[in-house]
This record gives structure tokens, sequence and C-alpha cells, in this order.
């Protein structure tokens, strides 16, 4: 749980302050990892920002793997957009991330890896998929 008073200070910072704060996160405290990364979205063209939010992409926690995707929603530089496919077979909420960037940047490479998921037994990625 992050208290009021840590919240206030974490959305207030710059990303330089982010980023040194998200290295010295306990791994344990989801929560804090998770309000950060939603605060670099905001940063998340800047090269060393990207580059943080990338390395979340591959971590064990699914939720943190979501976040950075969400987070990087607007980056539509290349090492991004290929996590984004790379990650198209992962869990559901990371693969609805990735749908949502990739659309979100109009690739046309991804129609054909959407069209694949127009058949998948979860409505929600046929969702995402359709309306991308």
């Amino acid at each position: 749980m992050i208290s009021q008073k840590e919240f206030d200070r974490i959305i207030q910072m710059d990303a330089r302050h982010l980023l040194r704060e998200i290295k010295k996160t306990d791994q344990a405290n989801l929560n804090k990892q998770i309000l950060i990364i939603n605060m670099l979205a905001k940063f998340s063209k800047g090269k060393t920002v990207q580059k943080n939010l990338l390395k979340f992409t591959d971590s064990q926690e699914t939720i943190l793997r979501a976040t950075a995707f969400d987070a990087l929603l607007v980056n539509g530089h290349k090492e991004v957009i290929n996590a984004a496919f790379r990650h198209l077979n992962d869990e559901i909420d990371v693969v609805i991330r990735c749908i949502e960037l990739l659309g979100y940047h109009e690739k046309r490479k991804v129609i054909p890896y959407l069209i694949k998921f127009l058949d998948d037994d979860e409505p929600v990625i046929r969702f995402y998929a359709a309306i991308i």
C-alpha cells in the first residue's frame, strides 16, 4: 500500500527522479512500481525512459508487463513495436495492451496478427482485435 504522502511525492516527480525512484523500489512493492511506471508514461518517448520501460515489458509480473506497454502506448519507436510483436502470445492483459499499442500506430504488418485474434477463445481479445 502506498501512503497518500508517498503518492503525492511520486506524482510530482520528473522523469529523472521517477527513474531513480523505481530503481530503488523493492520488487515486492508492486503498487509503487505500477504508479511509477504510469507516471513515466508522459516521458515515454525519451530514450532513457523508453529503455527502462522496455525492461519492464520482460518482467516476471504480468501486471508490470501490461503497465509498461500501456505506458509506451504513444511511443512508436522500432524497439517498442518489436517488443509489442514479441508479446502477442503473452497473458491476456499484456496482449490487449500490445494490440492497443500496435493499433495506435496503425502498423500494417499487424493486420495478419489481428485477424488471427478474431478467432481467439477470449472474447475480450476478439473485441480488441476487431476494434483496432
